[in-house]
């Protein structure tokens, strides 16, 4: 269905200033381009990097449709509000849960060197572009809130933003095989088995095995550790 709606102008010939009619009340600025065309103009842009002269070409080639680089800048700009309150709605759910895991990368904005943050919960998983590294930028995401676990690598930056702080085992995984890769045949094959056993166990039976086998690592590492 499509309303359309004529909007009539003009210049004042005293003062020679422009105007033109205001929208009916309710009539929000509407667009030929549905949901599914901005969706799929963001994914090519965004993910697969794809310009506005060669995004307008594909959509005119593969599809018909004929659109032009203004429009599909206007497009990106009309769901600019849309993701914004979708951002929010997700970092709501982030900040009730009781474990968020976190991880950084870098990121590369207009040529320039930025870092791209995630934080992943059960029920929602956040991105956040800064321009740096620093612990204030998981701060300022976390507000007042503080979950009860906080699951990172030991990047210091990812540190005391819990009470409880697991360090996360795939970044541990990845240590244990880069000490495999090296020449170690004695402990890191042992200790990768136990952690692939942990992991599996916690996704098999939930939190409270993981709890369980926490306190058991931290005491085969003593055990280990012991003269």
């Amino acid at each position: 269905m499509v309303t359309r709606i004529e909007l009539f102008g003009g210049r004042c010939a005293a003062c020679g200033r422009r105007f033109r009619a205001e929208a009916p009340q309710g009539m929000v600025p509407g667009s030929p381009f549905g949901a599914r065309v901005r969706s799929l103009l963001l994914y090519l842009h965004h993910s697969q990097h794809v310009g506005f002269e060669r995004l307008a070409r594909m959509m005119a080639e593969l599809f018909g449709l004929k659109i032009s680089e203004g429009a599909i800048a206007n497009a990106f700009r009309r769901a600019a509000s849309e993701m914004t309150a979708a951002c929010a709605a997700i970092r709501k759910k982030l900040l009730a849960a009781r474990v968020i895991a976190s991880a950084e990368t870098t990121a590369r904005i207009d040529g320039a060197g930025h870092w791209h943050w995630v934080f992943v919960t059960a029920k929602a998983v956040l991105h956040e572009i800064a321009p740096r590294r620093a612990k204030a930028v998981a701060e300022e995401v976390l507000g007042e809130y503080r979950p009860a676990v906080w699951v990172s690598e030991r990047y210091a930056g990812q540190q005391d933003l819990a009470p409880a702080h697991q360090v996360c085992l795939a970044h541990v995984l990845r240590d244990v095989q880069y000490a495999i890769d090296c020449g170690d045949a004695v402990f890191a094959p042992r200790l990768r088995d136990l952690l692939r056993w942990a992991i599996r166990t916690a996704r098999l039976h939930g939190q409270t095995a993981l709890q369980s086998i926490g306190h058991l690592l931290a005491g085969t590492f003593a055990q280990t550790l012991q003269p």
